[in-house]
């Protein structure tokens, strides 16, 4: 099981900078004349909602099965037996700690020849007393130079970094994701991985993925006021 660097178990929120507590946004400014400007900026558009959890977007932890939450394992239970027709096996579970009412599974499948992998991805949050899901899947692979060739279910995705070559495709069926994954597969130089590779490679893309977010804003690192809120929050 990977553990991670110190930096992978940073804790990461939504982006927005307008969620930080305005008294705590005075260590992230460079002068007091900044400060000042943030807090006006604050009484025009600071966000009502606290922020219900923060996670550690850059690491990703290898599980067996038995640690995937069970509502998150019904979601790959349903979509394995669809996969393993097509050439694929289980490679690995894997979970993204967070703090806060969320869990966050992965599922991988490879196939012997490595030139692919079908993955999942579900996502469970509490909301008051109701438990929303979310998620998605498709198939992956690797090209030169950190590339990655994508193509997905619907989801509501940032868009790609750099080097991905990503294509959402509006469909549930695996058969169909499958097909349109080969035939975009035709000319592209893969980069064959062997089964017992693609956990390092899923956490590889992991943490490009992470920073390049950071760097565009998408997601910050939390403070530790919003670490102790929502940690109070949730018990």
């Amino acid at each position: 099981m990977s553990q991670g660097t110190a930096a992978d178990r940073q804790l990461f929120v939504s982006g927005d900078i307008r969620s930080i507590p305005f008294g705590e946004l005075r260590p992230m400014c460079s002068n007091v004349f900044e400060w000042l400007v943030a807090g006006v900026l604050f009484k025009l558009f600071r966000m009502p909602a606290p922020l219900q959890f923060a996670t550690e977007s850059r690491r990703l932890l290898s599980v067996n099965a038995e640690q995937v939450p069970k509502r998150l394992m019904n979601y790959f239970d349903g979509l394995r037996p669809q996969a393993e027709p097509l050439g694929y096996q289980i490679n690995h579970y894997a979970t993204i700690p967070a703090v806060g009412p969320i869990a966050i599974a992965l599922m991988t499948m490879s196939e012997p020849a490595g030139q692919s992998c079908f993955y999942a991805v579900r996502v469970a949050l509490k909301v008051n007393d109701s438990i929303t899901d979310d998620g998605h899947f498709g198939f992956n692979s690797c090209l030169a130079d950190d590339e990655l060739l994508s193509t997905i279910t619907y989801a509501k995705l940032p868009k790609p970094r750099p080097g991905m070559d990503r294509k959402i495709i509006k469909t549930t069926d695996v058969n169909a994701l499958h097909k349109e994954h080969r035939n975009r597969m035709m000319g592209k130089r893969i980069t064959p991985v062997h089964p017992s590779q693609w956990f390092a490679i899923a956490e590889k893309h992991n943490r490009l993925e992470t920073d390049d977010l950071l760097q565009r804003r998408v997601t910050r690192l939390a403070t530790p006021g919003e670490v102790a809120r929502i940690r109070s929050q949730t018990g």
